[in-house]
């Protein structure tokens, strides 16, 4: 225990009066003789020890009473954290949330102005000898100084709202360490913020250093925000129409009226509705884009009439290279009859007016080219080498396509191996005899709603798709994983058996073939569908990394992957040149930079080569108002250490003002001393009372 106003402990020195009573009570008076005083000689001694144990007990209880005046007047308190007193200084530090969300108006006026009053507030309760961290949760990071009251006040009035992605845990762990480290006996953190979901690091349980988390409020406010953005198909090429899927939500509490949304693609309008929508609610729009050009064609949806403007922005880019690049991977000598089918569809996918160009390999040669390609095809290998299935794995589950021609000696259980990796199903057999030229079945189904499918075939209104259905010599049997979500049989037999099977995995996908090209397989190489559907496949393997939509979330980091040069890559953004981190990857370079101070556009990444443009946007967080953080939530995630959480919407001023003295100096407990005092005194009217020092005779 300790005082904040320790010199008052001299009222102490009041205890002498009860004391001097006391003592005048216990003056003998003066003898006289006189002939009754023969009755009182019987007095029992007995009662004389009453009377002076209810002397000495009405002594200590006024004794008592005043000291707890005295201390009363001290103002006690217990101090804040573990380990502290309240006669060494303090290190306050400050997590102010700067995110657009506190731009918002409550009761108070703008919420962050609310939070620079609140640590405004704890600085003049400060000591002289104190001193401040600051730090904020979005844009420019703060350098973790200490700071005097007046310097910390200084660099307070200057933080605004920030439209950047949020990097609160990083930015307490690093306060948590400086904190850690100082020379300070008191510690203390404050996060002020209006609770918005983030994870707060909980600090180890012989932690010297408190949380106290302070929330500022939430306002409900109108507002809408793009969620999500999808194209009708991955196979994009120039000027050719794609559908954009546009899906606004109004995740707010109150109804979202009479407002718009607009799209601007390669900065021409491109489309614009109007549309109103309740609580919860959301509604989905659709655009068509054309590209114009090839590589980044640029895009920005915008909400208009929102009463919140911080996330009403939406950018995206649309990839269409000039080249997607399949690296084709097949045995050092293939036999004659099968290279001659596989030519054919070389030749086309090579030509001068083809989206693709194939990289002929071994897998001897594979890691020389696997960093460049956008797809790879593994044709005609008996089996697949452990070392070659990792980096294949690693590749598809970072964007590259996959697909799997295999071969008649094929091993079943190596190529299995593969498929358990990626999740993809297994070969569980073959059926009929390779080269036999006796049908066992025919492909006559399509997934026609498959974006290799959909334009191969232009059919009439209700009628369905018709084509030259090839016969099947051999197979192997492939079975998808029940619980594999995402796989499609994009061409079947008639025996309901899957020939071609495409699944997602990872950031890729993986077209899996259950029969090779050559005719000892099937007469497909002779049909009609043959070139276009296999061209197609190829063209929709590689468009999982190239192709589509490129948006990132900001945040703590900026990280990319693809084919660009070490040496020579750079990031432009906001005019400027950046150098970023790279690490070299078996699936392409990984390029990575601290993009705390960046807000929502374009980011130009380009090497000596090429240039790619990404899209960067706020994450979803940033819009949701209605999930924050109780006490009870703050705990748990705080584990052992201490944690306050004070709401501050709660509490009048004088309230919160002593809340915030007990967070940073402790609690007072004057009002404890103040109850005991009258107690005391209670007890001393009652002694002097009831207690009675005479016996019955």
């Amino acid at each position: 225990m300790s005082f904040l106003s320790p010199l008052l402990l001299f009222a102490m020195v009041a205890l002498g009066l009860p004391l001097v009573i006391h003592l005048l009570n216990l003056k003998k008076p003066k003898q006289l003789s006189f002939s009754t005083l023969a009755f009182f000689k019987e007095l029992q001694q007995t009662t004389i020890r009453r009377i002076v144990i209810k002397r000495y007990l009405l002594l200590i209880l006024r004794l008592l009473a005043v000291a707890c005046l005295a201390f009363v007047l001290a103002r006690p308190f217990l101090p804040a954290g573990k380990g502290a007193t309240s006669q060494a200084p303090t290190l306050h530090a400050f997590l102010i949330d700067n995110s657009t969300s506190m731009s918002r108006i409550g009761t108070e006026g703008p919420l962050l102005d609310v939070a620079k009053n609140l640590a405004e507030t704890i600085s003049a309760t400060s000591g002289e000898d104190d001193r401040f961290i600051l730090q904020t949760t979005h844009g420019e990071e703060e350098r973790l100084s200490t700071r005097s009251s007046s310097q910390f006040i200084e660099r307070l009035e200057g933080i605004t709202p920030q439209l950047t992605g949020s990097s609160m845990d990083n930015r307490l762990l690093s306060i948590l360490e400086t904190m850690e480290n100082a020379p300070f006996q008191n510690k203390q953190i404050y996060v002020i913020s209006d609770g918005q979901t983030f994870a707060l690091p909980a600090a180890g349980s012989e932690s010297l250093v408190s949380y106290s988390y302070i929330h500022v409020g939430n306002p409900p406010v109108q507002n809408t925000r793009i969620s999500r953005v999808e194209t009708s198909t991955e196979l994009l090429g120039l000027n050719i129409p794609v559908q954009l899927q546009v899906t606004v939500t109004n995740p707010g509490e109150l109804e979202a009226t009479n407002q718009f949304i607009t799209l601007e693609f390669n900065d021409e309008p491109s489309g614009q509705y109007t549309f109103s929508l309740e609580p919860g609610g959301q509604q989905v729009f659709e655009f068509e884009i054309v590209p114009g050009k090839l590589g980044s064609n640029t895009g920005k949806l915008e909400v208009e009439g929102d009463e919140f403007l911080g996330d009403n922005a939406f950018y995206l880019v649309v990839q269409v290279p000039e080249k997607r690049k399949v690296l084709w991977v097949e045995p050092e000598s293939n036999a004659q009859n099968e290279w001659a089918y596989t030519e054919a569809l070389l030749q086309v996918a090579n030509s001068s007016d083809s989206q693709i160009e194939i990289i002929q390999t071994d897998l001897s040669r594979i890691n020389e080219h696997m960093p460049d390609a956008d797809a790879i095809v593994l044709s005609s290998l008996n089996d697949i080498p452990d070392f070659a299935a990792q980096q294949i794995q690693s590749a598809v589950q970072n964007g590259k396509g996959l697909v799997f021609l295999p071969s008649p000696n094929g091993d079943i259980r190596s190529y299995n191996a593969l498929f358990e990796r990626i999740n993809a199903g297994q070969f569980i057999g073959v059926e009929g005899d390779y080269g036999s030229f006796t049908p066992i079945s025919s492909a006559n189904q399509l997934l026609e709603n498959h974006p290799v499918i959909t334009g191969l075939f232009e059919p009439k209104a209700d009628e369905s798709i018709s084509f030259e259905e090839p016969d099947i010599y051999y197979q192997f049997l492939f079975a998808p994983f029940s619980g594999g979500a995402g796989g499609y049989a994009m061409m079947t037999t008639d025996q309901d058996r899957p020939l071609f099977y495409e699944k997602k995995v990872g950031e890729g996908r993986v077209i899996i073939s259950a029969i090779g090209i050559g005719p000892g397989w099937s007469n497909l190489a002779v049909t009609s569908i043959y070139v276009p559907f296999f061209y197609r496949a190829l063209l929709y393997s590689t468009s999982s990394n190239q192709g589509g939509l490129q948006s990132q979330q900001l945040g703590d980091q900026f990280v990319w992957l693809g084919a660009m040069d070490a040496q020579t890559v750079e990031l432009e953004y906001a005019d400027e040149w950046i150098k970023p981190t790279t690490v070299q990857r078996s699936s392409g370079l990984e390029i990575s930079y601290a993009s705390e101070q960046w807000t929502p556009g374009w980011v130009t990444i380009r090497d000596e080569r090429s240039e790619t443009v990404v899209a960067v946007n706020l994450p979803d967080e940033e819009s949701v108002f209605d999930e924050i953080y109780d006490a009870q939530a703050l705990q748990d995630v705080a584990g052992e250490t201490e944690m306050t959480f004070i709401r501050f919407e709660n509490d009048s001023n004088e309230t919160l003002e002593q809340k915030i003295r007990s967070v940073g100096f402790g609690t007072e407990i004057w009002s404890w001393f103040m109850l005991a005092g009258f107690l005391f005194l209670v007890a001393e009217s009652l002694v002097s009372i009831f207690y009675k020092a005479e016996t019955v005779t």
